[in-house]
C-alpha cells in the first residue's frame, strides 16, 4: 500500500506540473497546482514511511537523513537548471516540462526498482 500511495501521489504531482502551463484559466491553474501539491504531499509521507519500513528501528534516523539530504539537492540544481532553461527559451514552459517528467521517472523507479515494501528482519542479516 505504501508504494501504491507514494506512486499514485507521483503520478498527481506530474499531472499537476504539466497542467500548469496547459492552463488558460486562474480556476485551472489553481486546480493544477492543488493537484501537485497534494500529489507531492501524499508521496512525501509514503517515501518516508517506506524508509522507516526498511530501515528499522535503529537505523531510521540515518536513512532518512541521507535521503533527505539527497533529496534537498534538487533544492541547489533545480533553480539553476530552470533559470537557464527561462533564459534560453524565454518561457516557463519548458522548465514546467521538465519538472512535470521528473517525478515520472520516480514513477518508474518506484514501479521497477523498489522491492516489496515490508519490514526488513535485521537479526536475520547480521
Amino acid at each position: 500500500m505504501r508504494r501504491f500511495g507514494a506512486m499514485a501521489g507521483t503520478l498527481m504531482t506530474a499531472m499537476g506540473l504539466a497542467g500548469i502551463p496547459l492552463s488558460h484559466s486562474q480556476g485551472a491553474l489553481i486546480a493544477a497546482l492543488l493537484l501537485a501539491g497534494f500529489g507531492i504531499g501524499i508521496m512525501h509521507v509514503c517515501v518516508n514511511m517506506m524508509a522507516q519500513m526498511f530501515a528499522g528501528p535503529t537505523a531510521v534516523g540515518k536513512w532518512t537523513g541521507i535521503q533527505n539530504g539527497f533529496g534537498n539537492i534538487a533544492g541547489i540544481v533545480n533553480p539553476l537548471i530552470t533559470g537557464a532553461i527561462i533564459d534560453a527559451t524565454g518561457s516557463y514552459n519548458a522548465a514546467f516540462a521538465l519538472a512535470a517528467g521528473a517525478p515520472l521517472i520516480a514513477l518508474f523507479s518506484l514501479a521497477v526498482l523498489v522491492p516489496k515494501v515490508e519490514p526488513l528482519d535485521w537479526a536475520a542479516h547480521r
